[in-house]
């Protein structure tokens, strides 16, 4: 008599369950196998291996999102055959048919983006379409280069690999379900393995457990090697995005004046000389100051604080008094306004001096564009950089694009003790504070050093701690209190940060991100804008006064270069606002377009309706018809920033060009 055999673990589940591991299998097999093709023909140098390992696992998380998404429908159709009687086959044919179909566009993807990769050093994307209305010259590129016919080749093998195993395990799945349990029984426990298949399915679409984001490009972004940032990349992943923004670009892209208007405006009002062939058309070089002074610089970026939470434009009083008992002590820009009204403006315009377009999201469309930034121009002197926040590093794509723009450090959520987090935020902003000061000290040790602290605690959902050191007024309803604790934790950190060495050589300086929209006077309300901008040196550095010359978030880094004397090549739009005053500061809001100077508020909508305001005394009278040419001037100074700063993105000059080639 014939011993049956045992029954394997694998073999006792459900039929459709079994076909779909099968596949996601089979489709990370073969996405992991090109990924480390790529990493074999790579020549750029040797890897880390713990980096390399790293991105390989990244790799396999963006892989599986891409599996995820293909196995969608197919679940859906195993899940509907799963009730079904009968022994017809067609669902499970449908199925197949299906995959074979979306293998012939992914695996084409998988294999052009190993030649693109190695020569572009970037994934696939829409720039491999540039030529698509020359078919002829595409099909030339391919045919003509060996790289490109050997893994054409390799494309078609790979293909009938794919068709042949979805051929046969469609035939295992139909003998299979028709000799397994009755339709009845399969609804019991075989129900609540597919239904527990299909959540897991959900999950890795959205290739993240934390709720602020799902998975994103930004996310392989971890190393100062710019190849293993690129290797943990899916092509099929980045292609489909590219395509998606490529798609939407009409609303996104800058199309306010012409592009050579537009740079002309920007290098008259930047002093910019003419620039030599290929360079930056608003490159200009700085020589060092009469003193130079390598302090420290600590750059506090405030979540929502506002002047109006200050006190400005009859805001409530009282609640930051640390801020303001600080503006005595300080370097008073006055005038600060935000590039725009999201923490990725803010984050971006502070640290690398190119305004808000629109809402573009610079941080995640410009990644892989070069940029210098301040750590990279402080670098350059011998200063290393640490970048704190709160809560999820990858939201607005922040770790990936400043570990890559020059950050040598990024300390996040999971950097903290985990009974510290309280909520989507994150840790409390004193807590992160706490945390950063032996680490500051630890990198004064070994010389200069930039730290960047994004605080997070004002914003909602707002959440007071618990045993504090101060007592919180309970008359305060949340929102107020909220703005009382975050200022009193900034004067905790400079309490705590005054019994270190560093502290007395260190230039504070303390901005917002930007403010918070307060429902009074203007549909493009100054309270989301006019940031406070307070620049403090314990040690009397720089001496304490008041500037009332309109200035903003892209001027920042340049202000701090001058004020520590630093020669460098200014290849942005900010200015060193100590030397060179501005007449007037732009800004954005999304769809809106603002620009004031000292007197006057020019705002403009998306449907091309403008208003001009006398702001000092927040009147709400139109003065657009009655003084044409300073609304005017106003117009073209902001449309002329933004539409310059499209155009250097456009043809790769963020960064400029190396100092030497400027005069």
């Amino acid at each position: 008599m014939r011993t049956p055999r045992p029954v394997s673990a694998l073999r006792s589940l459900p039929p459709a369950v079994i076909y779909l591991l099968k596949v996601y299998a089979l489709l990370g097999i073969v996405a992991m196998a090109f990924r480390i093709l790529l990493l074999l023909l790579n020549d750029a140098g040797a890897h880390d291996p713990s980096d390399t390992l790293h991105a390989l696992f990244i790799g396999w998380r963006f892989d599986t999102t891409i599996a995820c998404y293909l196995l969608a429908l197919p679940f859906l159709l195993l899940l509907f055959d799963h009730f079904r009687s009968g022994r017809a086959t067609w669902p499970v044919r449908i199925v197949s048919l299906c995959l074979a179909v979306l293998s012939i566009p992914v695996l084409l993807i998988l294999a052009a983006d190993v030649p693109w990769s190695l020569h572009y050093l970037t994934r696939l994307n829409t720039s491999a379409l540039l030529w698509s209305d020359e078919p002829r010259y595409m099909i030339g590129l391919v045919t003509q280069d060996p790289m490109f016919r050997g893994f054409l080749l390799l494309f078609v093998a790979m293909l009938l690999l794919v068709a042949f195993l979805l051929r046969r395990w469609r035939r295992t799945y139909s003998r299979a379900r028709n000799t397994s349990a009755p339709p009845h029984a399969r609804r019991w426990s075989g129900t609540l393995l597919l239904l527990l298949t299909g959540a897991l399915l959900a999950l890795g679409m959205r290739g993240r457990v934390a709720r602020k984001q799902p998975i994103h490009a930004g996310l392989a972004y971890f190393s100062d090697d710019a190849f293993l940032n690129q290797l943990g990349l899916n092509p099929v992943f980045t292609i489909t995005h590219s395509l998606l923004d490529h798609l939407a670009d009409p609303a996104h892209r800058v199309t306010l004046m012409d592009p050579e208007r537009a740079l002309a405006l920007c290098r008259d009002l930047v002093h910019a000389p003419t620039p030599p062939m290929n360079a930056s058309p608003i490159a200009r070089y700085v020589p060092a100051g009469d003193t130079t002074d390598r302090m420290n610089v600590v750059i506090i970026l405030m979540e929502s604080m506002g002047t109006f939470k200050m006190g400005d434009y009859n805001g409530p009083q009282g609640l930051t008094v640390v801020l303001n008992e600080l503006r005595g002590r300080s370097l008073d820009l006055r005038q600060c306004y935000s590039a725009g009204i999201h923490t990725y403006n803010g984050i971006y315009s502070t640290l690398f001096s190119f305004p808000a377009l629109f809402d573009q999201r610079p941080m995640e469309i410009w990644r892989d564009k070069p940029h210098r930034g301040l750590a990279r121009e402080l670098g350059d002197h011998g200063y290393r950089s640490i970048f704190f926040t709160t809560h999820d590093p990858q939201f607005d794509n922040m770790a990936g694009f400043l570990r890559s723009h020059g950050f040598g450090q990024i300390v996040a959520q999971d950097d903290y003790p985990s009974e510290w987090v309280v909520s989507t935020n994150g840790v409390p902003d004193h807590r992160m504070f706490e945390f950063a000061l032996p680490r500051l000290d630890d990198l004064a040790r070994e010389g200069p050093f930039l730290a960047v602290l994004l605080t997070t605690s004002d914003h909602k959902p707002y959440l007071v701690p618990d045993d504090l050191w101060y007592t919180p007024r309970a008359d305060l309803p949340i929102t107020e209190r909220i703005v009382e604790y975050c200022d009193r934790a900034i004067g905790h950190f400079l309490d705590g940060a005054a019994r270190y060495d560093w502290y007395r050589r260190t230039l504070f300086v303390l901005t917002g991100d930007h403010g918070l929209n307060m429902g009074h006077t203007y549909d493009m309300p100054l309270s989301f804008h006019h940031v406070p901008l307070l620049m403090h040196t314990p040690g009397g550095q720089v001496p304490a006064r008041a500037v009332a010359t309109p200035c903003g978030q892209i001027d920042v880094a340049p202000t701090i270069m001058g004020l520590l004397g630093l020669p460098w090549t200014n290849t942005t739009l900010g200015m060193d606002i100590l030397h060179q005053p501005r007449a007037a500061m732009a800004f954005c809001a999304d769809d809106r377009i603002g620009c004031l100077d000292t007197a006057y508020y020019y705002i403009e909508r998306p449907d091309g309706h403008a208003t001009l305001y006398r702001y000092a005394d927040l009147s709400t009278e139109d003065l657009l018809d009655v003084l044409p040419e300073r609304a005017a001037h106003l117009r073209d100074l902001a449309h002329g920033q933004m539409q310059a700063t499209q155009w250097l993105a456009d043809h790769d000059l963020l960064a400029g060009s190396s100092p030497a080639n400027i005069p």
